[in-house]
């Protein structure tokens, strides 16, 4: 396998706080649960954002929404390459969690929310 695909694959189950040291990562799970209050990932609030709202964006969130967080997800700072984040988050397999434990919203609303703007 190729070494930047292997360490790209890898990254999906790890954590790596110093991309210059990626042998120093930590198991993806075992990072979760250090920075959830009392293990328990209810306590967990993601905020998305980036390129790919139909591929990255949408398997980074089922997993965060499968281990119980609460997903937020800055549609105007997301790009899909089919699909944009309000086509994604139409899906019937989503409408469950909206508006509990997941939300869009735009970078303006989020610095609104954080008393930045």
């Amino acid at each position: 396998m190729n070494p930047d695909r292997k360490i790209a694959y890898e990254s999906l189950f790890y954590f790596v706080d110093d991309p210059y040291h990626p042998g120093q990562a930590i198991p993806r799970d075992s990072f979760i649960h250090s920075i959830a209050p009392e293990h328990d990932p209810a306590n967990i609030e993601v905020t998305l954002f980036g390129v790919a709202s139909d591929f990255c964006n949408r398997f980074a969130m089922e997993g965060w929404l499968a281990r119980g967080a609460k997903v937020t997800i800055i549609e105007d700072l997301t790009k899909g390459i089919h699909k944009e984040t309000a086509s994604v988050l139409r899906e019937c397999s989503y409408q469950r969690y909206i508006p509990d434990r997941l939300t869009a919203i735009t970078s303006q609303e989020l610095l609104r929310e954080l008393d930045i703007l």
